[in-house]
């Protein structure tokens, strides 16, 4: 994997964990009822986001010493 290719995948996975974080966040701000409603929306999208991140950081993990 080419030295574009590896920092490409990097920052996408951090980028998707900073906006998890942020989601996060900001759901743990609101009164409950509000919370629990949104929740019942966006967690099949926040699994979506997270197992993307968890696949992207698995592909890091996959470079070889000739890839670092």
């Amino acid at each position: 994997m080419s030295g574009p290719a590896r920092e490409a995948i990097a920052t996408a996975r951090r980028q998707l964990e900073v906006a998890l974080g942020g989601l996060v966040q900001m759901l743990t701000r609101l009164r409950a009822e509000h919370r629990n409603a949104l929740l019942q929306r966006i967690t099949p999208h926040l699994d979506a986001a997270r197992e993307a991140a968890e696949r992207l950081a698995t592909l890091e993990g996959q470079l070889g010493p000739e890839d670092r």
